[in-house]
């Protein structure tokens, strides 16, 4: 008996249907989208009171700084193509600086090491004042660079822990100076099968935000970041790799 029953309503709603749109076709000939849209609103009810819309959607700026490190694989700080480089990299942040404060929008700033030694040798430091006055953020961007300080050069190395403490201490004098700022932020590539050494190195050198980081392996695939609600853990898990 209930087969029957259920065999009936079926039959029921599918006529409905079939006569709900033998009756009103939107795609019937005669009638543009617009017309739709306009027939829709009209029968739509209108609400009593104001609907509350949804929050809106918070958009900040990611500004990395790049070291310069050419073929040799070396950044000689007191070379004129290292002068030249922070510079332009200098008018490039000012520029970015004023776009976003016509925009309204806020921006995290993640520094090499270089970049903040220079500026501090410099004492060049207004800017960087300003930059945290109006809301941004400052921190660390670590590449697989350390630092010479007998040659004053920055070159190439295989010590995650340098990357790390190096840069970090440039990025922490310009902000002891400034005298405002907290270097929380970091950014640093690690290759897939590594990932555990991230979650200790944060930790370490007090890092609490990773901004990058893993997700920047998919540049290697993609050419841009993959971001992902769900970061993946830093264990050297494959099923646990973003790549």
């Amino acid at each position: 008996m209930k087969k029957y029953i259920v065999l009936v309503v079926i039959v029921i709603v599918f006529l409905a249907a079939y006569l709900l749109f033998t009756l009103w076709n939107p795609f019937q000939s005669g009638k543009n989208p617009e017309d739709i849209l306009n027939e829709l609103c009209s029968n739509h009810p209108s609400p009593k009171v104001s609907e509350k819309g949804e929050p809106p959607i918070h958009v900040i700026f990611v500004l990395h700084i790049e070291p310069c490190m050419g073929k040799s694989s070396y950044m000689h700080m007191g070379a004129s193509k290292t002068i030249q480089e922070y510079n332009k990299v200098k008018r490039e942040l000012l520029w970015l600086t004023y776009f976003c404060s016509q925009k309204g929008v806020k921006m995290t700033a993640l520094f090499n090491g270089w970049y903040m030694q220079i500026a501090l040798r410099k004492n060049d430091l207004k800017y960087l004042t300003d930059f945290l006055k109006d809301g941004h953020e400052i921190g660390t961007h670590a590449h697989n660079i350390c630092y010479d300080d007998v040659k004053d050069v920055w070159h190439q190395c295989n010590q995650p822990d340098r990357w790390f403490a190096d840069a970090k201490k440039a990025i922490d004098d310009v902000l002891s100076k400034i005298g405002m700022g907290k270097n929380r932020v970091m950014c640093a590539t690690f290759l897939k099968g590594k990932y555990v050494k991230e979650c200790s190195l944060m930790q370490k050198y007090g890092y609490d935000i990773g901004l990058g980081n893993r997700p920047e392996i998919a540049l290697n695939y993609f050419g841009h970041i993959v971001w992902n609600p769900w970061r993946a853990s830093c264990v050297n898990v494959y099923s646990l790799c973003l790549a």
